[in-house]
């Protein structure tokens, strides 16, 4: 290969490579030009031009030094080759003096593959011989021949040199080309891992499923009376289940946030209520350690708008690990209070310290959570560890204290996430502080004065007619076979202006109203229906994508919950569809995993409902089409007919398409996928938000029927 450098060095010209900056420094030289000006390379690289090559002080009329800063100013600004005139600029000698030299420059800018100018060459040529044979005319006859076939061989020389460097910035373009290559193979790799995480996730919540699910039903004695010690062994398995359960989601949390495919799902939440019940999940874990735990919330902090979900995991992780190592008889706190940008980053810099630096923004106030704990601290060292994936403070603790390494890491990339930062103070022996600093987005997502749900009002005495105002026809018929489900009868109009007038003419029993319509919106529909007293306790349901546009979870589908589901999720979904105790439903479970399917059908027997069993996706439309069960629990990923299939063909045949449909599934559901088992309802509806679960229970709410 050849030495590119040392080419460009061997040149037998005169040539530098001056960067394009104010001081034009010196990036390389020819060994030609060293020997032409009396210097070695150690002195003149990196070093500024005009540094190493000044005018001579002896001369009152040098402009060497002004000339040459004009052509190579001229040419960053013309982005042209410059050649200048002869010019008198004499060379320092080693003793200090200077030699008297004529010169011969031209300077080229070389661009990069963006446009740039990369750097500049000065090629410049010694004519003190030529310009003194000159002026000495009895020489001038006998070398001007000589002269003329110097200067034809140096041009030679440069014609080949000139080639020698095409040919290396070639090279360079192919090594870029090369480097673009293996960029498109990392985002491929990285796409692969990706879904290997994702396939390792399914294949690993399956037999967790199994674990979790029997050891519940086994503790809730659908299995038969157990004896104490079988009661433990028992809470050990499903301990150990829902362990390794936190493990994979920690991984698979990692990987997203590091591939930077985790994205923020804001919303309005009450701060007190979402810590409450942070304190709540672990408060069992909290009384067998014997730590008692205390909460505090600064009164002037009210609705903010955050992940909840990913909020709740950085609290979470953070309280677990101050339960963890604290002592017996000690105390836990979790305080909040809104600061001024101005304290973010502020701790007790006392004692063992460390602050992770915040990212740089807008944000005026922050909501500033402190997790105090009387344990037993951390060392300086320690928290320098601190925050590293699968990083444990030292050895003994990895061996004392159950624990991944993860908890932190996870706190540290969600809070960056928020655009927030994190910090820590520990004192040894006494215990350590954590403090989570996040942006208080109060005041740059404004919530709509309407924003609260409107108090239950009663429908008209008598009245069992809705009034729709919907533009979208397809999207009115949905709503009217919605609406038809509870007994009511409807009537359409395609603007809020026809609505308006009929709803003052006639009794109904709701307004199902959309928020974009053609002329007059939604909500001016809205201000204008309660100036009228007969239309001004007329009770009105938004149905419109404007509605709540923080949320997309709508599938065609009333519900989602995710393996390994608990008795007292998969009870609570069943009471909002009004399936429960007090009502014997037949409920279609379809699933491929004959365990899944037992441990949802023990649930069910306990929440009062009569199982019926499909193990396919095939099977399970063919059940509900011909037993017409009045809810199907639907898992999406089996062989042959996938779960997003089923609900497609059980939405598209008018016999199944009002059944609701609970998805229970070990798959993690992506937003592509959301999309996919909604798209058909958004096609018709086009409203991200339209639920049929949240739909029939608000219709139920305001007609005041069970």
């Amino acid at each position: 290969m050849l030495d590119f450098k040392r080419l460009f060095e061997s040149v037998p010209d005169l040539y530098m490579v001056l960067a394009p900056t104010p001081g034009f420094e010196i990036v390389a030289v020819s060994d030609a030009y060293l020997n032409a000006t009396l210097t070695r390379r150690s002195e003149v690289v990196d070093r500024s031009l005009f540094d190493v090559f000044p005018d001579n002080p002896d001369d009152t009329g040098a402009d060497g030094v002004h000339n040459l800063r004009l052509s190579l100013e001229q040419v960053l600004r013309d982005r042209a080759p410059n050649t200048m005139a002869v010019q008198k600029y004499d060379i320092r000698a080693a003793d200090g003096t200077f030699e008297v030299r004529y010169w011969s420059p031209v300077n080229y800018p070389v661009f990069d593959t963006e446009g740039n100018i990369s750097c500049i060459i000065h090629r410049a040529e010694d004519v003190t011989d030529f310009v003194k044979l000159k002026r000495s005319q009895e020489f001038l006859a006998t070398q001007a021949e000589n002269m003329e076939s110097e200067i034809y061989l140096r041009a030679q020389e440069v014609q080949k040199a000139n080639q020698q460097l095409a040919e290396t910035l070639a090279t360079l373009r192919a090594r870029n080309e090369e480097m673009v290559r293996k960029n498109v193979e990392l985002e491929l790799a990285s796409k692969a891992k990706s879904e290997f995480l994702a396939n390792m996730s399914h294949e690993l919540r399956t037999p967790l499923n199994s674990i979790i699910g029997f050891s519940d039903v086994l503790k809730a004695g659908l299995g038969g009376t157990l004896s104490q010690k079988q009661s433990d062994y028992l809470g050990h398995i499903s301990n150990s289940g829902q362990h390794l359960l936190a493990l994979i989601n920690d991984i698979l949390d990692l990987s997203k946030v590091e591939a930077g495919k985790m994205e923020l799902s804001l919303s309005e939440s009450d701060l007190g209520a979402l810590l409450g019940s942070s304190l709540a999940i672990l408060k069992e874990r909290a009384m067998l350690r014997g730590v008692k735990l205390a909460l505090d919330v600064a009164g002037d902090i009210n609705k903010i708008h955050l992940d909840e979900r990913k909020f709740k995991q950085i609290v979470y992780n953070l309280l677990s690990n101050a339960i963890k190592f604290s002592e017996p008889e000690t105390q836990v706190g979790i305080s909040a209070r809104r600061v001024p940008r101005s304290e973010v980053g502020r701790i007790d810099t006392r004692h063992a310290h460390r602050t992770l630096p915040i990212a740089a923004g807008d944000f005026a106030e922050f909501i500033e959570i402190r997790i105090t704990d009387q344990g037993m601290g951390i060392s300086q060292e320690g928290l320098d560890r601190l925050f590293q994936p699968f990083t444990q403070i030292d050895t003994g603790l990895a061996r004392q204290f159950e624990g991944t390494g993860l908890g932190l890491v996870m706190v540290m990339r969600l809070v960056e996430l928020h655009g927030g930062g994190v910090g820590v103070s520990s004192e040894e022996g006494a215990g350590s502080c954590f403090t989570v600093w996040l942006p208080l987005r109060a005041a740059h997502l404004p919530v709509p004065e309407a924003a609260a749900p409107a108090p239950a009002v009663a429908a008209s005495p008598g009245a069992s007619v809705a009034l729709i105002i919907e533009d979208d026809d397809k999207a009115a018929e949905i709503v009217a076979l919605q609406l038809a489900e509870v007994g009511l009868q409807t009537e359409r109009v395609s603007n809020a202006e026809e609505g308006l007038a009929l709803a003052r003419q006639k009794q109904y029993a709701l307004v199902a109203l959309d928020i974009l319509l053609p002329g007059m919106d939604g909500w001016e529909f809205l201000a204008r229906l309660k100036d009228y007293p007969e239309t001004a306790t007329l009770p009105v349901i938004i149905i419109s994508i404007v509605a709540d546009h923080n949320r997309g979870v709508s599938l065609g589908a009333s519900a989602i919950l995710q393996k390994p589901v608990s008795a007292q999720a998969l009870h609570a979904a069943l009471s909002n569809l009004g399936v429960g105790k007090n009502r014997a439903a037949n409920v279609l479970v379809v699933d491929d995993d004959p365990q899944s399917v037992e441990i949802i059908a023990g649930h069910l027997k306990v929440a009062g409902c009569s199982t019926l069993r499909a193990y396919g996706g095939k099977e399970g439309v063919a059940a509900a089409m011909a037993q017409q069960p009045e809810l199907i629990i639907l898992d999406l990923t089996m062989p042959g007919m996938s779960g997003f299939e089923v609900v497609e063909a059980l939405k598209s045949d008018e016999r199944t398409a009002r059944i609701p449909i609970l998805i229970v599934t070990g798959k993690q559901v992506s937003r592509a996928e959301r999309e996919t088992l909604n798209g058909r309802v958004m096609e018709i509806v086009e409203k991200s938000d339209f639920n049929h679960g949240r739909f029939i229970s608000e219709v139920r709410r305001v007609l005041g029927t069970p």
